[in-house]
């Protein structure tokens, strides 16, 4: 009965997060094959710039993305495999895998608008990386998930998360006009830029260059 109960204890601390003991993953399995992935913060966010970048084709996203995140040919392993849905299972591997290992689910349509953007907003999470952690993201490769528990542990401190605050937040009730519309500028000051046309993105450029 010890014997058993011991196996039980030992294989539950096998699910550890890598993050605190080591060996943070560089591989994810598809098709029943361990396939090798680029794994730095650097390639994660090269994927995120693509999908949002309005000059690549929107059908070409997707499996463009899949060709940067993996480091062979996952097309070819799912003609092999035969698997009945091919997408899925991949598309599930590189959500698994950029989400940090949690399990989840894409936003729904019409779900709240998103609050920062990797590239519009590069210059301040770089910024908070090198005052929050002592980090140069230019200079330093750090693994995504290490990338992202750091992200999202960000002090409230930083200019990053009072940006962050500034487009989230509500005039409370007992704020009078002049408050709201402090507010309001505020937040159009700092609202993330439309992306799609050639005059949005100059309206962005802009912006950004009076920060």
């Amino acid at each position: 009965m010890g014997e058993k109960v011991s196996a039980a204890a030992a294989e539950s601390h096998r699910t550890v997060n890598p993050l605190l003991c080591g060996g943070l993953p560089e591989r994810v399995t598809v098709f029943g094959r361990s396939v090798a992935v680029r794994w730095s913060h650097r390639d994660v966010l090269r994927i995120f710039s693509m999908v949002g970048d309005p000059d690549v084709p929107p059908a070409v996203k997707g499996s463009l993305g899949v060709r940067m995140f993996f480091c062979e040919d996952v097309f070819n392993l799912a003609a092999e495999s035969g698997a009945s849905d091919p997408e899925e299972e991949i598309t599930d591997a590189m959500v698994s895998f950029i989400s940090g290992g949690r399990a989840g689910k894409e936003a729904a349509p019409g779900g709240p608008a998103p609050l920062f953007d990797f590239g519009y907003d590069a210059e301040l999470i770089y910024g908070a990386f090198v005052s929050a952690y002592g980090i140069d993201l230019g200079e330093r490769e750090l693994h995504w998930w290490k990338f992202l528990a750091l992200f999202r542990s960000l002090p409230a401190e930083t200019e990053f998360m009072r940006v962050l605050a500034i487009r989230s937040g509500e005039a409370p009730p007992s704020a009078d006009g002049e408050e709201r519309a402090r507010l309001r500028r505020l937040r159009a000051r700092f609202a993330l830029p439309v992306r799609g046309t050639a005059e949005e993105r100059a309206r962005a450029i802009g912006r950004a260059v009076t920060f």
